[in-house]
């Protein structure tokens, strides 16, 4: 067992002393203690540490941003084979309809589209299923697009179809998760709007047709009762469209394409309709309705009017012809006579009682032209 510690003697500290600054002034020690603080600065946190820190990560945030989105997918398909040069031109007006599309709505449309083309409408049916109506020429059914023959009957037609059942599948993505606060009359008229179907003359003239009429006899549609869904029968069924089409024209005209798409955004967040609507516009939506069909009304028996000059236009036409062509007979009548006069002289139109008659006195130059120049005639 060990007695009590015994303190060193002061010469013995001392020489200690000495030993260790000796030993520490050496080169190499002085390595050594170097490298040991330089490891102890490295693993203190601090300033440098922070720095290269945020140097990484801004790093890797840059390296993500460089990476190719994801590109978008459109598939085309037919019961009957299409020729690759048709498949490749609806490939890329579908690609660049979804980019309008997503400008327009300001969203990010970017989900695979698959569009079959029927040929037939036994094709389209069987496709579409028994439930379609029969009136359809084309279908959007979640991410599927279906065109029938009707859609295919001029390329303007089928591009504009396309177009439209694009949105509705843009649409439909949009509100995936709350697929009933988008009202069908909302929907179907942002359709119409975003694609432009109203470009082509004869259906937007048709759809006024429609709408008009429906004003005139009272018989257009609250769009309460087109909120969830559109009439079976045909003429109904037109009706709402023609109302959808051109009451959304006139809120996007109204409060402009950025209020417009913020009500959206709104709707598919779960907003309240009516709320929805007054944060976005600052307006309530039954005011407005109630302006709108008051202002259309109001305009119905003038548009009647001038869309019903419009089905005249090949009257119009056709009557036009036909003061053309009798204004040309006439002019190469009168013209074969004149020529006739200065062909036979004016013996021919001179009566025989009347030969002591200067011959060029009753010479009709507007009938038979210039008079003939004879020897010793100096008029």
């Amino acid at each position: 067992m060990s007695g009590p510690r015994t303190p060193w003697p002061c010469s013995a500290r001392a020489a200690n002393t000495a030993h260790t600054r000796s030993t520490h002034d050496s080169p190499a020690a002085r390595r050594a203690l170097t490298g040991i603080a330089m490891n102890a600065s490295i693993r203190r946190p601090g300033p440098e540490r922070a720095k290269r820190a945020a140097f990484a990560a801004l790093l890797a945030l840059m390296c993500l941003a460089s990476l190719p989105a994801k590109a978008q997918t459109v598939t085309v398909a037919a019961a009957r084979p299409l020729s690759p040069a048709a498949e490749k031109r609806i490939r890329e007006q579908a690609l660049r309809h979804i980019a309008d599309l997503n400008d327009y709505l300001d969203y990010d449309f970017n989900k695979p589209v698959r569009i079959f083309v029927a040929a037939t409408q036994r094709e389209f049916q069987r496709e579409t299923g028994p439930d379609a109506p029969h009136w359809a020429v084309a279908i959007a059914s979640g991410r599927k697009v279906f065109m029938g023959p009707a859609a295919s009957a001029s390329a303007a037609e089928f591009d504009a179809t396309l177009k439209h059942e694009l949105a509705h599948v843009a649409l439909h993505d949009m509100f995936v998760r709350r697929p009933q606060a988008l009202p069908r009359w909302l929907d179907e008229g942002l359709a119409v709007t975003v694609s432009g179907t109203w470009e082509m003359p004869e259906a937007w003239a048709a759809s006024r047709r429609d709408l008009y009429a429906a004003l005139r006899d009272g018989e257009d549609l609250p769009l309460s009762e087109i909120t969830g869904g559109f009439p079976a029968s045909e003429w109904k069924a037109r009706i709402a469209y023609a109302q959808s089409a051109h009451f959304t024209e006139y809120l996007y005209e109204r409060f402009g394409r950025d209020r417009m798409n913020e009500f959206l955004k709104g709707l598919a967040r779960g907003e309240d309709f009516d709320k929805a609507f007054r944060a976005a516009t600052g307006k309530r939506f039954d005011r407005v309705e109630e302006y709108w069909r008051g202002r259309m009304r109001g305009k119905s028996a003038v548009g009647l009017f001038l869309l019903g000059l419009m089905h005249f236009d090949t009257m119009i036409w056709a009557l036009m012809a036909l003061l053309v062509v009798l204004g040309f007979l006439r002019f190469m009548v009168k013209r074969g006579f004149g020529r006739s006069a200065r062909r036979h002289g004016a013996d021919d139109y001179l009566d025989d009682d009347d030969e002591d008659i200067d011959e060029w006195e009753y010479w009709d130059e507007d009938a038979m032209g210039n008079k003939p120049w004879r020897p010793g005639r100096d008029d």
